[in-house]
């Protein structure tokens, strides 16, 4: 007998003080190398000392024009974080980490 999985939203709640900031081109994509490894820094909204590290080192990446934009409650994993937290999500088991809303 099937059963039908349950769908769970996630919500983040936008007001969190910490979470990652990234570097994003004039035309709206995200930067990121080849293998889709993201420029990116966790740090809390409004660390200015971030942003301009952001900008040094997308200008040294040669994407010197864009902006950044802070993710709440967001943070930085590895691959094989990413990895288990799938596995985690399509065994619809409680993702690690996971912020009650």
């Amino acid at each position: 007998m099937e059963t039908k999985r349950q769908k769970k939203a996630r919500i983040i709640p936008k007001n969190l003080p910490w979470g990652v900031l990234l570097w994003q081109l004039p035309d709206g994509k995200i930067f990121c190398d080849n293998e889709g490894n993201y420029l990116s820094v966790e740090c809390f909204k409004g660390d200015l000392a971030a942003v301009e590290k952001m900008r040094l080192a997308a200008a040294y990446y040669g994407a010197a024009e864009g902006q950044t934009i802070f993710m709440p409650g967001r943070k930085k994993i590895s691959h094989s974080e990413w990895e288990d937290s799938m596995e985690e999500f399509i065994d619809g088991k409680p993702l690690h980490g996971d912020i009650d809303a």
